[in-house]
């Protein structure tokens, strides 16, 4: 920080602080539990890229949320502030609208009339099947998991709602606001049992899309967990009831837009722990990794994984593509994600785990060499990702930093035609590392058994 007098600073000089270290976030407030106070991850989506707050000399910036997040905004420049001085309220006015305070009276009047949440008038409850783990039942938590339609929900429903939407600014890089009145949207919302009342823990949105010929697809869009519950299940009892919801609602599958890493690896966890569950899957999988029918381990199969078979490869036939997307609601993409992770499972039971990985390893690495030496031509500049329909060509983005790196964590994401053979080389081999790692993360501990 500057700490020369402004007479003797220039503008491009002026006192300057991270806004993400000024900012302080406190929930619950006036509920009888402790009040929690965090900084937010982010706030470029506020106050710029930089995320800087000039010309105060020593700002606190305090947001109080309510039980049903009204919220209170207090400034504390610290001094007098500069010429030119960073607007701190306009950001937090724009983003929360009518249910930003600056009187304290004023918001203490609102939370007052609010009350406490009416779970009645918030959606209809959901139930998650007992067999996908405790965790998606919030581990230690109570849990309420609740859906509906948000164009038609009930006027308290859609009043938090609207309240909740801003403090996705903080926690979600590129987070949009939600048209309530478009009835493609529904919402799952997460409730936990406190001393204190009913709380909300989190929530998800679930967008509905054309399915051909004559269906609809959901698009997972947002996920996110209040500070103060996150690490306690709720993540995946939120994946787990969106799951639950689009099947109810007769949806073909469902996707998941731009997922970050933590919630891709959520995700793969909860739909591998479903695939368990069904017999039919797990018997193909043993066949493509070599074991017979009902064998578990390479002892009850008498034999190494692939002896006398083709090369062994990752790509999951097409007819379990089908069922899988009928009956587990799984999209073309994520159905390859978790039969790899199975595969995985497999191979490890019977080959050990460096047998495992050296067959993933050149299985991935095929699989990717063969697709980057079919985009020879247009390619210049652009990348090769996987997506739900394969392998694709598309322009670098900034995010495409790196293997696993873009709109599909995890996923190969190397460079085609741009640099030596070598450099090409690298990029694969960090992409089949990266890809391989995933995998393993998500795939179960040894000696578990697969049935």
């Amino acid at each position: 920080m500057t700490t020369d007098p402004p007479s003797k600073r220039g503008r491009s000089e002026a006192v300057t602080h991270d806004a993400n270290e000024v900012i302080e976030l406190v929930f619950d407030v006036g509920m009888e539990s402790e009040e929690q106070a965090y900084n937010p991850d982010m706030c470029h989506q506020l106050f710029g890229e930089e995320e800087l707050i000039q010309g105060h000399p020593e700002p606190a910036i305090t947001l109080k949320l309510s039980a049903a997040f009204h919220a209170l905004l207090e400034v504390d420049s610290g001094g007098k502030k500069e010429p030119g001085a960073t607007d701190v309220v306009g950001p937090f006015k724009e983003a929360f609208g009518d249910a930003l305070f600056t009187d304290e009276e004023a918001f203490q009047r609102a939370a007052v009339q609010e009350g406490s949440l009416d779970v009645a008038n918030l959606g209809t409850p959901v139930s998650i099947p007992g067999d996908w783990a405790p965790e998606c039942a919030g581990g230690e938590l109570s849990l309420q998991l609740l859906a509906s339609s948000i164009a038609s929900a009930t006027p308290q429903l859609k009043a938090l709602h609207a309240r909740l939407q801003p403090l996705l600014l903080f926690y979600i890089d590129a987070a949009s606001m939600i048209d309530q009145d478009d009835d493609s949207w529904d919402l799952i919302l997460a409730l936990a049992k406190t001393p204190g009342g009913q709380r909300v823990a989190g929530f998800a949105t679930l967008y509905s899309f054309f399915g051909w010929p004559d269906s609809k697809r959901m698009r997972l869009s947002q996920v996110f967990v209040l500070p103060a519950f996150q690490k306690r299940g709720v993540g995946r009892a939120l994946l787990a009831a969106a799951t639950v919801h689009a099947q109810a609602a007769g949806a073909l599958d469902m996707t998941c837009e731009d997922p970050t890493e933590d919630l891709q690896r959520l995700r793969d966890r909860l739909d591998v722990q479903r695939a368990r569950h069904a017999p039919w899957l797990l018997d193909a999988a043993r066949r493509v990794s070599g074991l017979p029918p009902g064998a578990t381990t390479a002892l009850e199969g008498k034999g190494e994984v692939g002896e006398g078979q083709a090369a062994f490869h990752t790509t999951i036939p097409a007819d379990i593509t089908k069922r899988a997307r009928q009956e587990l609601c799984l999209c073309k993409q994520q159905a390859q994600r978790v039969w790899e992770v199975l595969l995985y499972e497999f191979l490890r039971d019977a080959k050990g785990q460096d047998g495992a990985d050296r067959a993933m390893q050149q299985a991935i690495r095929q699989k990717l060499s063969t697709a980057i030496s079919a985009a020879e031509t247009g390619s210049k500049g652009k990348v090769t990702q996987e997506t739900e329909s394969g392998f694709i060509l598309h322009k670098r983005r900034r995010r495409d930093a790196g293997p696993g790196v873009g709109g599909r964590p995890g996923n190969p994401c190397v460079p085609v035609e741009e640099g030596s053979a070598e450099a090409k080389a690298a990029a694969v081999e960090q992409a089949v590392e990266a890809r391989l790692d995933a995998i393993a993360s998500v795939a179960q501990r040894r000696g578990s058994t697969l049935a």
